[in-house]
């Protein structure tokens, strides 16, 4: 029996840890995580305790997010964050990228650019989710 974390901390460390154990578990299998499913099941394990907003693929291409995080302080104060979601790329033997150039077909306009318009518009911070993989994904980065 799993309880609900009590903090927004835990709530995201909690969801964090079970998208490493995603990613393992396809990597181990011989297959690779999607983006799509990694945010999915972060989402889910945050919340209760971390509220979202998960955007269609059309809101995507006008805002550049995935999702709005939101949560209430204890003083009810509310905080949120807009967030784009990007994997870790494979590059090379040492070599790792991270596509801040991305435009959605159609559209000249950066990703990033949007993201950080909308964010400005909604006064809350904008933020890249990076996803970087496993340990053993992770084990050629040059620190």
């Amino acid at each position: 029996m799993s309880t609900t974390p009590t903090g927004p901390y835990e709530a995201l460390k909690h969801a964090r840890l079970c998208v490493d154990e995603l990613m393992w578990t396809f990597r181990a299998a011989g297959g690779m995580w999607r983006e799509v499913a990694a945010t999915q099941l972060l989402l889910e394990k945050a919340w209760p305790r971390v509220q979202f907003q998960e955007f269609t693929p059309s809101e995507e291409t006008e805002h550049g997010a995935d999702w709005l995080w939101w949560w209430v302080d204890s003083d009810d104060t509310c905080y949120g964050i807009l967030v784009q979601a990007n994997t870790l790329k494979i590059a090379g033997a040492h070599r790792y990228t991270v596509d801040f150039g991305y435009k959605t077909k159609n559209d000249e306009r950066l990703q990033i650019s949007k993201l950080i318009k909308s964010a400005d518009e909604w006064k809350v911070p904008a933020a890249y989710m990076l996803y970087c993989g496993d340990t053993e994904y992770r084990s050629r980065l040059n620190l």
